[in-house]
């Protein structure tokens, strides 16, 4: 909340929530104590299908509803499902949840939608996946503050980035978020994150 609060709302919000309230949740290496945030530097190249969408393939205690996987491209979507499915995730493609009257959701299953699918949405912790990875530093659809907003601010207790530093730096907002994460002693290399 401190990121989101300095870079999109001038400090003006209050959180209703204390810390305390919302303990990061086990069994996530985070390497900071404390900070349930991190961001996972990966290498790697984007790629694009064949209708132009990105996905990069890159990536890295709570039940699977708690968990949310957000990425902006609708390839990266996709592979990211497939890829859960196959390791026997059973994946929420129809948009229901917990907080709502959708009686199709069930609590057991993994939510992995697009950075508007979440719009108005929280869960406990988020994967964001950011996917661009480029020389040309072209971080494309969530370049614009209001998406990186949305998909910044969806985590009640722990945010997990996985992004191209070199390639995020591309953007203001971006590159305010990773000196914020490094400011924290939050960024890791993904070889250095093991689960």
């Amino acid at each position: 909340m401190d990121f989101i609060n300095s870079q999109f709302y001038s400090g003006l919000l209050s959180n209703g929530v204390a810390a305390a309230d919302r303990p990061p949740p086990r069994g996530f290496p985070f390497p900071a104590a404390g900070v349930p945030i991190v961001f996972v530097a990966v290498d790697g190249k984007e790629k694009s299908n064949a209708r132009g969408s990105k996905l990069n393939e890159q990536r890295c205690g709570l039940a699977p509803g708690d968990l949310g996987v957000i990425s902006p491209y609708a390839a990266q979507v996709s592979l990211l499902s497939k890829q859960l499915q196959e390791r026997g995730y059973t994946i929420n493609a129809r948009g229901g949840s917990s907080d709502s009257d959708d009686e199709s959701w069930v609590a057991d299953e993994l939510e992995v939608k697009s950075v508007d699918g979440y719009q108005g949405r929280e869960k406990e912790v988020i994967l964001l996946s950011t996917v661009r990875a480029n020389s040309q530093q072209q971080v494309g659809f969530v370049d614009d503050w209001r998406r990186a907003n949305v998909a910044l601010s969806r985590a009640r207790t722990a945010l997990v980035v996985v992004g191209h530093r070199s390639t995020l730096r591309g953007s203001e907002t971006w590159d305010a978020f990773l000196k914020h994460v490094a400011q924290q002693g939050c960024v890791v290399k993904q070889e250095q994150l093991r689960l």
